[in-house]
């Protein structure tokens, strides 16, 4: 999402299924102040989507443990309105043989990817690796707080470990200020959101979903209101609320940003997808 519009991937009508879907992924952009939508792709293996220094980024991945799709997208860089393609970046090479999805933030000026074992500070035109640092695991998410400069990235353990991690970033030197252990290895990994003093990560336990209240400064857990998730259970912080969203339950909820209490829910289709910020209404897909 960007202050002039809403940009959503999705497969058409007529091509669902795991091999079908992923290979005819389009792209819409939904104008904010008039409603027109315009579409561009396909854009095959497109997994992730990001809005950062005047443009809108789409990140592939590897789809199964060392392998692609044929024709599959690493990552991609388009023009905010017209969607045309700008241009196309490869995605580093990773010795892990395993799912690997490319993780993209960005705020105004500033573009970064969480790849693999890597976190990466792209430039914001080339998409060319400008510095670079070791995760503590493998990337499962990302999440950016341009109010006060630090980025967040969520970690599932590597080959050599079971523990799963959040680290926190500086974005001007890129220098990790901050490293805690938390829930959702070997399970997808924890996914992580950010918001001023606030950081909230979701993740699966095997048997049931959980989420987590951390401090921004150092990631320590903040107590907070325990709510029932499935394993399928994500953060998102927009509009100034914390929502969650659970597709095994087909659940919506607002938590409350203090105390992580639901204050309101509903039901919806796979839970849906949340964005938002502070120019307009949250958007709920």
């Amino acid at each position: 999402m960007s202050s002039q519009a809403v940009y959503a991937l999705y497969t058409p009508a007529g091509t669902q299924g795991k091999l079908a879907g992923a290979m005819n992924t389009m792209l819409a952009r939904i104008d904010r102040g008039s409603g027109t939508v315009r579409k561009a792709g396909p854009f095959p293996g497109a997994l992730r989507i990001a809005v950062g220094a005047g443009s809108v980024w789409l990140g592939g991945g590897n789809q199964f443990p060392g392998a692609r799709y044929q024709g599959a997208i690493d990552v991609v860089r388009l023009d905010p309105e017209s969607l045309h393609q700008l241009a196309s970046i490869a995605l580093p090479a990773e010795l892990a043989q395993r799912a690997l999805v490319a993780e993209i933030a960005g705020t105004a000026d500033q573009v970064w990817m969480a790849y693999g074992t890597q976190l990466y500070q792209l430039d914001s035109t080339t998409g060319a690796v400008q510095s670079k640092q070791s995760l503590a695991g493998i990337a499962a998410s990302i999440a950016i707080d341009s109010t006060t400069g630090r980025l967040y990235v969520g970690s599932d353990g590597a080959a050599t470990q079971t523990q799963a991690t959040i680290t926190e970033w500086d974005t001007p030197t890129l220098r990790r200020r901050a490293l805690a252990p938390t829930g959702g290895a070997g399970l997808g990994g924890p996914q992580v959101a950010a918001a001023g003093n606030d950081v909230w990560v979701a993740f699966a336990t095997g048997m049931l979903g959980q989420v987590e209240h951390r401090r921004a400064s150092d990631l320590t857990l903040v107590p907070m209101a325990q709510h029932q998730y499935t394993n399928s259970v994500r953060v998102y912080v927009a509009g100034g609320f914390v929502w969650t969203t659970d597709g095994m339950a087909n659940e919506l909820a607002c938590l409350d940003p203090m105390t992580g209490a639901p204050r309101a829910s509903t039901t919806l289709n796979l839970g849906g997808v949340v964005a938002g910020d502070s120019v307009g209404p949250t958007s709920v897909r």
